[in-house]
C-alpha cells in the first residue's frame, strides 16, 4: 500500500519489486529514451502527473495561492471521502498522508519556474534510480 512508503528509498524498492500488474500507475509515466548530450547513454524521462498544490515549490514554501488550493482540494477531498464511507478522522488521516507522500516527492520534481526555463532539460540516467541496498 502506497501509504505504507515512507522514503524515496523505499519507493525505489516498491518500484523494483512490485510486479507489473500490482504497480500503483498514474504517479509518473517513464520512457527511455537516448540521451541527446551523449548518445551512447540511455535516459529515463519522468513525466509525472500533477501534484495536488500544482507546484513542487509550493512544498517546500506554501504561498497565499498554494495555501488557497490546498485548503480548496483539501475540504473537496474530505468531502468526497466522507462520502465514501470513511469518518472524518479516517478521511483527514488520509489527506495528511497525500500530502506527506507529495512533500517527499516534490524534492524530486522540479519547480514550474525552473520547468520554464528555456535551458532546462530533464533527464534521471538509470544508474540513479537503481537500488542501492
Amino acid at each position: 500500500m502506497i501509504e505504507a512508503i515512507s522514503s524515496v528509498d523505499e519507493l525505489i524498492v516498491y518500484l523494483a519489486n512490485t510486479p507489473d500488474e500490482k504497480l500503483l500507475y498514474h504517479l509518473w509515466e517513464a520512457e527511455s529514451i537516448p540521451d541527446l548530450r551523449d548518445s551512447e547513454k540511455h535516459i529515463i524521462g519522468i513525466i509525472w502527473d500533477s501534484l495536488l498544490l500544482e507546484d513542487s515549490a509550493e512544498y517546500r514554501e506554501l504561498s497565499e495561492l498554494g495555501r488557497q488550493i490546498k485548503t480548496g482540494k483539501t475540504d473537496l477531498a474530505k468531502k468526497l471521502l466522507i462520502r465514501l464511507g470513511y469518518t472524518k478522522d479516517d478521511a483527514e488521516k488520509k489527506i495528511e498522508n497525500t500530502f506527506s507522500f507529495e512533500t517527499m516527492l516534490a524534492d524530486l520534481i522540479p519547480s514550474n519556474e525552473v520547468k520554464g526555463n528555456p535551458d532546462y532539460t530533464s533527464g534521471i540516467y538509470k544508474s540513479n534510480l537503481c537500488y542501492r541496498g
